[in-house]
């Protein structure tokens, strides 16, 4: 009896092993001076600067990772507005599938306005949400997107700022600025199912000692 036992958890283990092997963590924080792994739409203004992921330029500019597979991940970043400028805005999409709009994706957008929580789906804001606050430019932010109970929730310097709907999308992350503003990246962190592990700094990983980012509070910035 024990021997049956036995066998059956033996079983249920190489059972469940596969699908815990596909859980991984994408990490980049660009200290190798390179964005290995991720895919610009065009070259000129995205680079990396000192460890950091700079986007700076007159056009549209973005940098995609990930799979149409990728889902259940959620989201960490460090970001640095270094300047805004008149109409443009940056933003961070997340579970964006290859078809774009079709199939829905969760947007959270900066502006010289406030900040935006957006769900797509069929080329329409299903759900929104704003806060009227913007970032401080020239200090770092660090920003959270993840999924709970139902919701798909999002952090700015460790504060919840708004909720959405869940809908189980699936698929990349887009990073993107517009006309000019000048952005910069750090210490991205994706954990989830179907993520590749990567080292520190993305798949082509040379340093792995973090750099240091002095990142104020969400509270701090809105009372300045």
């Amino acid at each position: 009896m024990k021997r049956q036992v036995v066998a059956v958890l033996l079983g249920y283990l190489l059972l469940l092993m596969p699908s815990l092997s596909l859980a991984g963590t994408f990490r980049d924080n660009f200290d190798d001076g390179d964005f290995i792994g991720w895919k610009p739409n065009i070259a000129a203004g995205i680079s990396v600067v000192d460890g950091e992921l700079s986007l700076k330029g007159a056009d549209s500019l973005f940098v995609k990772v990930g799979d149409p597979l990728w889902k259940g991940y959620s989201f960490e970043t460090q970001v640095k507005i270094a300047e805004f400028t008149n109409g443009g805005w940056f933003s961070i999409r997340t579970l964006q599938g290859s078809t774009g709009d079709l199939t829905g994706y969760y947007e959270l957008r900066f502006t010289q306005s406030g900040t935006i929580a957006m769900l797509h789906v069929n080329n329409q804001h299903v759900e929104s949400f704003r806060v009227p606050e913007v970032l401080e430019e020239n200090v770092w932010h660090s920003v959270k997107i993840e999924s709970s109970n139902g919701k798909v929730l999002f952090y700015l310097d460790g504060v919840l700022t708004a909720q959405l709907t869940d809908l189980k999308l699936s698929g990349y992350v887009d990073i993107c600025s517009t006309k000019g503003t000048h952005v910069y990246i750090d210490s991205v962190v994706i954990p989830g199912p179907n993520v590749p592990d990567t080292g520190p700094s993305g798949p082509n990983s040379f340093a792995v000692y973090p750099r240091s980012k002095s990142i104020s509070t969400w509270g701090k910035t809105k009372q300045d």
